[in-house]
């Protein structure tokens, strides 16, 4: 009796692509928003949001009298605010005051702006007086617990200077929130700006210059960069971006340009009449959670 046996084999790669497990989210009347995802991993709640923020509103009359008390719901961490965070690692140590961006993050201001809130958010619609020009400082908190889920408190009392309604909130890493060296670009490039002279303040390990802010340039398209180091005349940013969809393009080599402070959250909501002399408490809690 004879056998035979014939047998083969190789080894050749198997080639696998990364998908990108979105999230699918939907909302049923009545019952609230619900979310679904083909991601095989394990972060939890979809490892969809990993900063989560809610804004209240606390109206008082002028002898400190409780009128009433809006919680106004989750908020909209915008993408310059993710972006600074990421680059948070860039901006030089200074020796004088906290360069971080959690440690800056302590101006809020309202406005009248009524344009939904978006992510590609990079200022108030319509800032409101006392805020037209400048921010209010505030009060920052921070409450730990073992359950991973620490927040970040910055509380702003904010007191009208006459009856309005308010329906914007922001959030911002500095006080005066927008403000022009009078001159335009002269040169640019896909991570830098150069303006006519020297009017910026440079950066340095003891000075801040202008970085916590983005130069926003003003032509055909409107275009921001965050500002993570600069001189007295050039600012280098990670890329430029479109206010309106947050896709790269650079700005014109003769584009004028503010800076502002980077706003990390906006919200908007139902009005809120104020009278004059009138103080509205806005607690801002922003929590970070792990398992993500």
């Amino acid at each position: 009796m004879s056998t035979s046996v014939a047998m083969s084999a190789g080894v050749r790669p198997r080639v696998s692509r990364p998908r990108n497990r979105v999230v699918r989210t939907g909302r049923i009347p009545g019952l609230g928003r619900i979310a679904f995802t083909r991601d095989p991993g394990e972060a939890e709640l979809f490892s969809k949001h990993y900063l989560a923020t809610k804004l209240r509103a606390i109206i008082r009359e002028p002898d400190g009298r409780l009128v009433e008390e809006h919680d106004l719901g989750s908020g909209l961490v915008t993408n310059v605010g993710v972006l600074a965070l990421a680059n948070d690692w860039k901006v030089p140590g200074v020796s004088a005051a906290p360069a971080n961006l959690f440690a800056n993050l302590k101006f809020g201001a309202w406005g009248t702006g009524s344009t939904a809130a978006a992510t590609t958010n990079i200022k108030l619609e319509t800032p409101a007086a006392p805020n037209a020009t400048e921010a209010t400082e505030g009060i920052q908190t921070v409450t730990t617990n073992g359950e991973g889920k620490p927040k970040f408190v910055l509380t702003t009392k904010i007191t009208a200077e006459s009856s309005i309604s308010i329906t914007e909130f922001g959030v911002f890493t500095k006080k005066k929130l927008s403000s022009t060296t009078g001159t335009p670009l002269t040169a640019k490039s896909a991570t830098s700006g150069t303006v006519t002279g020297t009017p910026l303040t440079a950066s340095s390990t003891t000075v801040l210059g202008e970085t916590l802010q983005i130069l926003f340039a003003t032509a055909s398209e409107n275009i921001w960069g965050l500002v993570t180091s600069n001189t007295t005349s050039v600012v280098t940013v990670p890329a430029w971006y479109k206010e309106s969809n947050g896709t790269v393009l650079e700005p014109s080599a003769t584009s004028a340009f503010t800076l502002r402070p980077i706003m990390f959250d906006r919200r908007v909501f139902t009005s809120i009449g104020v009278e004059s002399g009138n103080t509205i408490e806005f607690p801002w809690e922003l929590e970070i959670k792990s398992g993500g």
